[in-house]
């Protein structure tokens, strides 16, 4: 592992997760059960599922699935050389320096700046309002059964947020709110293309 030479990081996981370098550095049997758990469409593919929409956290998604996540990471960890992070190349991408925001108590306000004239910042969701996008959740076809309930959580969170000025629950709700969205647009891409095959690829 002392000789692993220096290499661009590839873009996709799934690349990563194949590359030469990570498989000459770490266990192969680990990293067979990443593979498995996070890797390509044809295995389990949990991060992709879980950022499209495709399973929720109060039904489909079972803690096994993240105690072994976690367990897996901590695995690896012996596994990498001295000196094994100088090896990597990252100048392809951008990065954030997280110790400058995280050595202090987070304030999410600075860590996360979002201008406060923003139209969404500005919005103000009164009981209401609130009732009737509720309602709109409940019976919509755009959305379907088994999302409704973890929409309406994070209505509530922006509802908190638009009483509070709590951007911890605005960015709860987003977080929310974008995979649904995206798993619904995925459906009707699908279903107006006549390519049901496409549904975990479009």
């Amino acid at each position: 592992a002392d000789s692993l030479p220096t290499t661009i990081v590839p873009r996709k996981l799934n690349d990563v997760l194949v590359h030469t370098v990570v498989e000459a550095a770490f266990n192969k049997d680990m990293l067979f059960l990443l593979r498995v758990m996070i890797g390509p469409p044809q295995a389990m593919n949990l991060r992709n599922v879980i950022w499209h929409g495709f399973m929720t956290p109060q039904s489909e998604f079972h803690p096994v699935f993240l105690v072994s996540l976690l367990l897996v990471i901590h695995s690896l960890s012996p596994y990498l050389p001295v000196g094994f992070s100088s090896r990597v190349d990252n100048s392809q991408r951008n990065l954030v320096n997280l110790h400058a925001r995280y050595d202090q108590p987070m304030n999410v306000n600075s860590a996360f700046p979002c201008p406060d004239t923003h139209p969404l910042l500005l919005l103000n969701l009164d009981s209401y309002t609130l009732q009737i996008i509720q309602n709109l959740i409940r019976t919509t076809a755009f959305i379907i059964p088994q999302r409704k309930d973890l929409c309406l959580d994070g209505l509530q969170s922006f509802y908190t947020y638009s009483n509070d000025s709590n951007r911890i629950e605005l960015y709860r709700a987003l977080t929310i709110f974008t995979p649904q969205l995206e798993h619904s647009l995925r459906r009707i891409f699908v279903v107006a293309n006549n390519c049901m095959y496409r549904l975990l690829t479009a």
